[in-house]
C-alpha cells in the first residue's frame, strides 16, 4: 500500500503533463497548417498576378525584373510615339537587344501555330514587306503608294486593321526616323535598326530584325524583303492570292557553291511564317556564317563595288562565301529542302544578260547540231571539203555576251533607268517563266518557275530602278502593272 501510495502522485503528474503535450502538438500542427495553406494560395495568387502582367504587359515584367526595357508594338503606342520626335523615339528602343526580340517573336509566334492562313481565321492573313533601304530614303514611294491604294480602294485611315499587308522599314541609321514625306503607307513603320552593309554579317542581322519584328504579329504569314530600288510588277491581288496558297518559300539555290559571286546574289528572298521563325531561332548556322564567312569588305559607294569584288578574288583559298548572301539559301536548305522553290520572285537586271546569253548558246548548239547532220550526209554521199571549220560560226554572239556580264559583275549591277521603262520590258519580266542562276565561271542554270507544281510566270517584283524612272513606271502603270 505504502509503495502504490508513493508512485501515485508521479504516475499522475507524467499523465498530465502528456496529455499538456500532446494537446499543444495538435495546435502546433493546426498552426502550421494553416500557415503552410495561406503560404500556397498567397504564392498561387502571386503567381497568377505575375502571369497575367506577363501576358498582358511583357514590358513592364521584364523591365521590373531583368532591367529589360522592351518597347511595346502596338498601333495605340506608334501613335503616342508619333509627335514625340526622333530623340524620344530613340531613347525608347535603344535598351532592347535583337535577341529579346527575336525570343519574343518566336514565343509568339509558336504559340499562334498550327493554323491555315486562309482558313479557320477570325482575322485577316497578312503579307508581310520588309523594306532594306538606304538611310531610311524611299526614292521609289510613290508607285508603292499607288500599288497600296489599289489595294485598299479609296481613301481610308493610317491605321488599317483590314489591310493585307503589313510595311516594316529597317533604315540602316541608329535612329527611328518618322519622316512624313516618304508618304503614309511608310510613316512609323521603320523599326529599330544598325547600319547594315552588303556582304556582311550586318546584313543578315538586318534580314533577322526585320523578320523578328513582323512575326510580332501573327497575322503575318509570309514574310518579303524588298529594297528601296524595287517595285512591283504585279497587282496586290495576284501576289496575295499566289503567296498564301503557295507551299513553298522562294530561294533561289544552286548546287555549284561558286554560284552566287558578288553583285549577282538573289538576296531578295520571300518566306513563309515556319520558315521565318526558324530564321529567327537559328543560333547554329548564324555563328557559323559570323565567324567563318569572309565576305567581301562593305562597300560605301557603287564605284567601291569593283574594289569589294576584286578584295574577294584575292580570299581564293577560303570559301565562296557571302554570308548575307549564303545564309539563308544555305540555312533552309539544310533543313527544309523540300519546302523551298529554287527560284525567287524578284526580278534583277543581270538575269536578263543570264538570259540573252542562255537563249544564244541554245542558238548555238541548235546551229552546230544542223551542221554535224549537214557533215555526216555528205561524208554518207561521200562528198567532201569545207566541212571541217563548220561549227565554228556563232561563237562571238556567246563570248560577247558573256564579256557583257563580266564587265557587269566587275562594275555593279546594272540599275535601270528612265530610258528602259517601257510597256514591253515590263510584260517581257512579267511573262518570263524560267528563273536563270548564274554562276561565277558565267554560266547559267535556268529552273523552270513551277507554284505548286504548275509552271506559271517566276516574278511580281523587279529591281534595281534608279529614281529618274519614276515618272515613265507611273505612266504605265493602268496598262501593264494593274494597280
Amino acid at each position: 500500500m505504502t509503495a502504490a501510495t508513493t508512485r501515485s502522485p508521479v504516475g499522475s503528474g507524467t499523465s498530465a503533463f502528456s496529455r499538456a503535450s500532446a494537446a499543444w502538438d495538435s495546435r502546433l500542427k493546426t498552426v502550421v497548417y494553416i500557415l503552410a495553406a495561406g503560404s500556397i494560395a498567397l504564392a498561387l495568387w502571386f503567381a497568377t498576378v505575375e502571369a497575367a502582367t506577363l501576358l498582358l504587359h511583357p514590358g513592364n515584367y521584364a523591365s521590373r525584373y531583368f532591367g529589360i526595357r522592351m518597347l511595346p508594338f502596338t498601333r495605340e503606342s506608334r501613335r503616342s510615339r508619333a509627335g514625340s520626335g526622333v530623340e524620344t523615339a530613340g531613347a525608347d528602343w535603344r535598351p532592347i537587344a535583337d535577341r529579346h526580340v527575336a525570343e519574343k517573336a518566336v514565343t509568339m509566334s509558336v504559340l499562334s501555330l498550327p493554323h491555315n492562313p486562309l482558313t479557320n481565321r477570325r482575322r485577316t492573313a497578312k503579307l508581310a514587306l520588309l523594306f532594306v533601304t538606304d538611310q531610311g530614303r524611299l526614292p521609289l514611294k510613290r508607285v508603292w503608294e499607288r500599288f497600296f491604294q489599289a489595294e485598299l480602294k479609296g481613301p481610308v485611315e493610317l491605321e488599317h486593321d483590314n489591310s493585307k499587308f503589313s510595311v516594316y522599314v529597317h533604315s540602316g541609321g541608329n535612329e527611328m526616323r518618322y519622316n512624313a514625306d516618304e508618304g503614309r503607307f511608310f510613316q512609323r513603320n521603320d523599326i529599330p535598326s544598325l547600319p547594315a552593309h552588303e556582304g556582311t554579317i550586318s546584313m543578315v542581322d538586318a534580314q533577322r530584325r526585320l523578320l523578328a519584328w513582323a512575326l510580332l504579329d501573327p497575322d503575318n504569314h509570309f514574310f518579303l524583303f524588298l529594297d528601296h530600288s524595287c517595285i512591283p510588277i504585279r497587282g496586290f491581288a495576284h501576289i496575295y492570292s499566289s503567296l498564301l496558297h503557295s507551299r513553298h518559300s522562294f530561294v533561289a539555290m544552286a548546287d555549284d557553291p561558286s554560284a552566287y559571286p558578288p553583285e549577282l546574289a538573289p538576296l531578295w528572298v520571300a518566306v513563309n511564317r515556319p520558315h521565318a521563325t526558324a530564321i529567327v531561332a537559328d543560333n547554329m548556322f548564324y555563328r557559323a556564317f559570323k565567324h567563318h564567312c569572309k565576305g567581301a569588305p562593305a562597300a560605301s559607294s557603287e564605284s567601291d563595288r569593283g574594289a569589294a569584288s576584286s578584295a574577294l578574288a584575292s580570299h581564293a583559298h577560303l570559301p565562296a562565301c557571302q554570308p548575307d548572301e549564303h545564309y539563308i539559301a544555305t540555312f533552309l536548305r539544310t533543313v527544309d529542302p523540300d519546302g523551298v522553290a529554287n527560284f525567287t520572285i524578284t526580278h534583277e537586271s543581270h538575269m536578263g544578260a543570264a538570259a540573252a546569253m542562255h537563249e544564244e548558246m541554245r542558238r548555238e548548239a541548235q546551229q552546230r547540231a544542223r551542221m554535224r547532220r549537214r557533215q555526216q550526209r555528205r561524208e554518207e554521199g561521200e562528198t567532201r571539203g569545207g566541212g571541217g571549220k563548220e561549227g565554228q560560226g556563232g561563237e562571238d554572239g556567246t563570248w560577247q555576251l558573256r564579256r557583257q556580264l563580266q564587265q557587269e559583275m566587275q562594275q555593279g549591277e546594272v540599275v535601270y533607268g528612265a530610258v528602259n521603262i517601257t510597256s514591253r520590258f515590263i510584260m517581257e519580266i512579267q511573262d518570263a517563266t524560267a528563273y536563270f542562276h548564274q554562276t561565277a565561271r558565267l554560266s547559267t542554270s535556268p529552273t523552270a518557275c513551277r507554284w505548286n507544281g504548275q509552271l506559271k510566270p517566276c516574278f511580281m517584283f523587279a529591281r534595281p530602278f534608279r529614281p529618274d524612272a519614276v515618272d515613265e513606271i507611273m505612266s504605265i502603270l493602268p496598262n501593264v502593272l494593274n494597280y
